[in-house]
């Protein structure tokens, strides 16, 4: 079809979302290969000359969303509150949830509450393998 296409793996955190998460990046274009972008943000941790580099440090989410009002019961705002905090709302979770909560510890995730309570385990969890 005619396009020059450039590809890779870019990690999100690089261009200053607050997430470490790998993306697939595919640019293509007619008129002239298109470079993949060059990252504005780095890990601080590993690259502590970043300024010199002319790169920010990665963002975080405290300093991303950590300025958002807490939300006020489950009801959704409209009217009451700028957008898009008019969405953000909290939730009353069920006892069963609770339960859930309390088997799966701190880092832990949805396979920890397989091996712990597999009667808490939602079905549709269980068929799931990664």
């Amino acid at each position: 079809m005619g396009y020059l296409v450039t590809a890779g793996i870019l990690n999100a955190a690089d261009y200053g979302v607050p997430q470490r998460r790998k993306r697939a990046i595919v640019l293509a274009s007619r008129i002239g290969r298109v470079p993949l972008p060059t990252p504005t943000h780095c890990d601080p941790q590993k690259t502590p000359t970043l300024f010199e580099k002319g790169l920010l440090p990665w963002e975080t989410v405290g300093r991303a969303i950590g300025d958002l009002a807490d939300p006020v019961g489950i009801e959704i705002r409209v009217g009451q509150v700028p957008p898009p905090l008019d969405l953000h709302f909290g939730r009353t979770p069920t006892k069963e949830s609770l339960a859930r909560y309390r088997c799966i510890q701190e880092g832990g995730n949805r396979f920890d509450l397989q091996k712990k309570r597999p009667d808490l385990t939602p079905k549709s969890m269980r068929r799931l393998k990664r």
